[in-house]
């Protein structure tokens, strides 16, 4: 048990601080490769990957005052899990 304790904490978090930096760099990095921002699509998979989509677009929005568009990959009927789950989420 101390073994697995030990290892846990040796994994880095992030902090919301550090998450609002990261989500602004990848923002940044996406407006530095994409001259032509009309035709970025931000696309996440749900749960998380929508928000973090969507978040990210609003840092792009705040940068360069472009709204770019955001959606949602449904990938419930490409997981390998599917037979296991009650429902396709």
């Amino acid at each position: 048990m101390k073994d697995r304790q030990q290892n846990s904490a040796a994994v880095p978090t992030m902090d919301a601080a550090a998450i609002q930096r990261a989500l602004r760099r990848i923002a940044h990095e996406i407006i530095e490769r994409n001259p032509d921002l009309r035709s970025v699509v931000l696309a996440g998979i749900p749960l998380r990957g929508v928000e973090i989509a969507r978040r990210i677009g609003e840092f792009v929005r705040h940068i360069e005052k472009i709204d770019i568009d955001t959606g949602v990959i449904d990938v419930a009927m490409h997981r390998d899990d599917i037979h296991t789950r009650a429902t396709a989420a």
